[in-house]
C-alpha cells in the first residue's frame, strides 16, 4: 500500500470517530469545560490513543505521519480534545522510548483500555521556557520526594499518570534534570483553576506537587539524562502535535467570516489576518 493510501486509510478512521464522537460533543466541552475523557475513551477503542505504542504493548505501532494525521483531524472537530490527546501521546511515547519493560508493563498496556496520560513540565518564572525547572527533587532511601508548582498542565488533575519534570537532586546546572512517573491518584497532587476564553475542556491550568513520594521503580531513565529526554523524546511529539493539531483546526476554521462589531477586520477571513499569516 502506497503512502498516500496510508495517510486516507487513517484520515478516514480517526475522521468517523470525530464526526460520531467528537465533534457532537464539542460546544459542550467548550462550553462548560468539560473534560473530554468520552471522547478519548472512543479514539482508545479504536487504538488511536496507542498510535505510536508498539502492538507489543497493545498500542497500533503506526509512525509519526500517522501521528500527525490524527492530531490534524481531531483538531478539526474538538481543539481541546487535539490538545489532551497530543500531550497524551508525548507521554506514552516518551515511557516507550525510555521506559523499561516493568514501566511500559503498567504504563502503556493500558492506555489501550482508556488510561490517559500527560507531560508535567513548565513552571512560574521561567520565561516561557518548559525545560527550564526551579524545583528540585529530593531523595529519601528507594523513594523520591516531589515538591513543585507548575504553570501549564494539560489534563491536570484528570490525567491517570503524569510524565514529571525536575531538577536532579543535587543538581549543578540547569540542565541536570530527570523525569519521573507520576501516579495521577497520588496523594498531595492539587489541580488548580483553568478557565480560558478558548479550549477550555484541556483542562491546561495549574498544578501543585506537594511531597509527592514516588518510588525509584517509576524514575524514567536515569538520574540527569532529562536533557536528552527532552530533546529526543519530549520535542518531537510535542512539536508535530501541536503543530498538526492547529493546521486541521485552521483548515476547519479559516474559510469561516469571522467579523467583530467594530474595527477594520469586519468581515474577514481567520487566514486574512497577519498574525495568523
Amino acid at each position: 500500500m502506497s503512502k498516500a493510501a496510508d495517510e486516507k486509510r487513517y484520515r478516514d478512521e480517526v475522521r468517523e470517530i470525530v464526526e460520531t464522537v467528537v465533534r457532537p460533543r464539542a460546544e459542550q466541552i467548550d462550553r462548560e469545560g468539560v473534560f473530554p475523557r468520552e471522547n478519548l475513551q472512543a479514539l482508545a477503542k479504536h487504538g488511536w490513543n496507542g498510535v505510536l505504542i508498539p502492538e507489543k504493548w497493545g498500542g497500533l505501532g503506526l509512525n509519526h505521519v500517522a501521528f500527525s494525521v490524527a492530531a490534524a483531524e481531531i483538531a478539526k472537530g474538538c481543539a481541546s480534545t487535539a490538545l489532551v490527546y497530543v500531550m497524551h501521546v508525548g507521554a506514552a511515547q516518551t515511557i516507550h522510548l525510555y521506559g523499561n519493560d516493568d514501566q511500559k508493563r503498567r504504563w502503556l498496556e493500558p492506555v489501550r483500555n482508556g488510561l490517559i496520560g500527560t507531560y508535567s513540565t513548565s513552571e512560574k518564572a521561567t520565561g516561557g521556557h518548559w525545560w527550564f525547572n526551579l524545583s528540585e527533587v529530593g531523595r529519601d532511601g528507594d523513594e523520591y520526594i516531589l515538591n513543585a508548582e507548575k504553570s501549564f498542565t494539560t489534563s491536570a488533575g484528570q490525567a491517570d499518570f503524569y510524565v514529571f519534570q525536575t531538577r536532579s537532586p543535587g543538581a549543578r546546572k540547569p540542565t541536570d534534570i530527570s523525569f519521573f512517573i507520576i501516579d495521577g491518584k497520588k496523594p498531595g497532587i492539587r489541580p488548580g483553576h483553568w478557565d480560558a476564553l478558548g479550549v477550555r475542556g484541556n483542562h491546561s491550568g495549574p498544578i501543585r506537587y506537594e511531597n509527592v513520594r514516588v518510588h525509584a521503580r517509576d524514575r524514567l531513565g536515569e538520574e540527569g539524562q532529562g536533557k536528552e529526554i527532552v530533546e529526543n523524546g519530549v520535542s518531537p511529539v510535542y512539536l508535530i502535535g501541536l503543530g498538526s493539531a492547529w493546521v486541521g483546526w485552521r483548515k476547519q476554521h479559516s474559510k469561516k467570516p469571522f467579523s467583530m462589531p467594530k474595527g477594520p477586520s469586519i468581515g474577514i477571513l481567520i487566514s486574512g489576518w497577519p498574525i495568523i499569516r
